[in-house]
């Protein structure tokens, strides 16, 4: 909900293809219409797994990455990149537009003519992530039915708001 809400408020900003000698320039180009800009540098990177992998396998990636190696364990994660964390997220909630099962049924589906996200960059001060109704519950194993355990149930509905004179503050790159 919160990738659509952002695509559906602010837009895509760039259309293309990535390959893994253009993905590092991609987020190049991204930081730097941000900074032009003048945005906040408290900024996350969401990237699709497809741009993580492009990430790894870059050819100038490759020449600052230090790969470790101890015990037997060789690590090649990006956690960072310019001091922004990396998230990486799966691909079917990575799309610019979803369409809500309506009534509360807590069900989606992508949107026709929805494209796939290669990356996001997002100031979180440009963000207002707000919980709009919780309802935990706990139920105790004598009360519980269909097992003989604790039953925990939570319901959590929420909404994101991004402010008009903060809607350029985001830097979204979709495939072509």
């Amino acid at each position: 909900y919160r990738f659509h809400k952002i695509v559906d408020t602010c837009g895509l900003d760039v259309s293309a293809d990535l390959t893994y000698d253009s993905a590092l320039e991609a987020l190049e180009t991204g930081f730097q219409v941000l900074a032009d800009r003048e945005v906040p540098k408290d900024q996350v990177i969401f990237v699709s797994n497809t741009m993580m992998k492009l990430l790894k396998t870059s050819g100038e990636f490759f020449n600052m990455r230090t790969v470790t190696q101890q015990n037997d364990r060789i690590n090649r994660e990006i956690l960072y990149i310019d001091n922004r964390p990396l998230i990486p997220v799966p691909v079917d909630r990575f799309k610019s537009a979803f369409t809500f099962l309506a009534g509360g049924a807590g069900g989606y589906s992508v949107a026709g003519g929805a494209k796939e996200l290669n990356f996001a960059i997002v100031p979180l001060s440009c963000v207002n992530a707000v919980i709009k109704h919780v309802a935990p519950k706990m139920i105790s194993p004598n009360d519980n039915q269909s097992a003989d355990a604790w039953f925990f149930a939570y319901r959590l509905y929420h909404d994101l708001f991004i402010p008009e004179q903060k809607k350029g503050g985001f830097s979204i790159h979709s495939k072509a």
